[in-house]
């Protein structure tokens, strides 16, 4: 049985891309819980890098916001900041094939 490292190899992503904390980054929680005002100010102040950062919990923001049907969310992060649609999680899943409410926001 091998270990996470292992997995992260076999999904193909950016091992670097993962947080060093167990708890996920505040705009991740405000991204999974909908939370816009946060979301808005956080904005300012982050990275491209942080805004696509794969935390240690598998997901990215964007995949957050879309599995929990903050359609709102979805939009601002990719047409307003061009938020990376095609980033996969640690499964092999884009945000937009995660989302099972139908709330994600194509092109």
């Amino acid at each position: 049985m091998g270990n996470n490292a292992d997995k992260d190899l076999k999904h193909n992503y950016p091992i670097h891309h993962l947080r060093h904390q167990v708890e996920p980054s505040p705009f991740y929680c405000a991204c999974r819980n909908g939370d816009m005002e946060t979301v808005q100010l956080m904005l300012h102040t982050i990275s491209y890098q942080d805004l696509n950062r794969l935390e240690l919990i598998g997901n990215t923001p964007l995949h957050a916001a879309s599995f929990y049907g903050h359609k709102e969310i979805v939009r601002l992060l990719l047409h307003e900041h061009g938020c990376d649609r095609s980033q996969r999680n640690r499964y092999g899943s884009t945000a937009g094939e995660d989302d099972v409410s139908d709330n994600y926001v194509s092109s």
